[in-house]
C-alpha cells in the first residue's frame, strides 16, 4: 500500500478531511497488521509509520485511536515483557531493552521495582544451555557460561559455581 504525504497540520493547509481520514485509516490498518504478530510500543508503531511515509498528524491520530481502544498500551507491554523475559535476564538488561523500544523510563523503573527477584535465574540460564556445554573442557565451559551470563546482564562470576554444580551432577548421574 502506498501512502502519500499530507502536510501537517491539515487544518492549516486546507487539505480535505476525507484525505486525512483515509491516511489515518491506512495508518491504523498498518498498525493493526503489525500488532497481529505481537504487541508493540507506541514508539515502535510510530517508527513503522514514519518509515512508510505517513504524516505526523496521521501517526498521532491513528495511535491515539488505538490507545483509546486499548490496542496500544506501553505499560501493559512493559509488564508483559518483564513477565516473559524476567526469569532469564537481569533487570538492567530488561530496562535497557525496554527503553530501546521507546518505553517511558518511569514506567520501566516502576514495573521492574515491583517485579519479583529471580535469584536462581543465572543458574537456570546455564542449565538450559548445559547440553551444548557438556563434554567441553572445563575452561571452555566456564568461558562460554560467563559470556552467556554477561550477555544477559548477570555477574559472570556466577558461572563458576553453576558449571561446577552441573559437572558434579553429570559425574554422579
Amino acid at each position: 500500500m502506498h501512502l502519500r504525504l499530507v502536510p501537517d497540520p491539515p487544518e492549516v493547509s486546507g487539505a480535505s478531511g476525507g484525505e486525512d481520514e483515509r491516511e489515518i485509516d491506512a495508518a491504523r490498518e498498518l498498525c493493526l497488521r503489525s500488532l497481529h504478530g505481537r504487541s508493540r510500543t507506541r514508539y515502535e508503531l510510530a517508527e513503522l509509520l514514519r518509515r512508510k511515509g505517513v504524516s505526523q498528524y496521521a501517526i498521532r491520530e491513528a495511535l491515539d485511536r488505538l490507545e483509546r481502544v486499548g490496542l496500544v498500551d506501553d505499560e501493559r507491554f512493559v509488564q508483559d515483557w518483564v513477565t516473559l523475559y524476567g526469569p532469564s535476564k537481569s533487570k538492567p538488561v530488561l530496562a535497557r531493552e525496554l527503553r530501546r523500544r521507546g518505553c517511558d523510563a518511569a514506567t520501566v523503573d516502576a514495573v521492574l521495582a515491583t517485579s519479583p527477584e529471580h535469584p536462581d535465574a543465572a543458574h537456570a540460564v546455564i542449565v538450559k544451555r548445559w547440553g551444548s556445554l557438556r563434554g567441553l573442557p572445563e575452561h571452555v565451559q566456564l568461558r562460554r557460561a560467563q559470556g552467556l551470563l554477561a550477555r544477559r546482564g548477570f555477574d559472570p562470576q556466577l558461572a563458576a559455581a553453576s558449571c561446577a554444580a552441573l559437572r558434579e551432577g553429570d559425574a554422579s548421574g
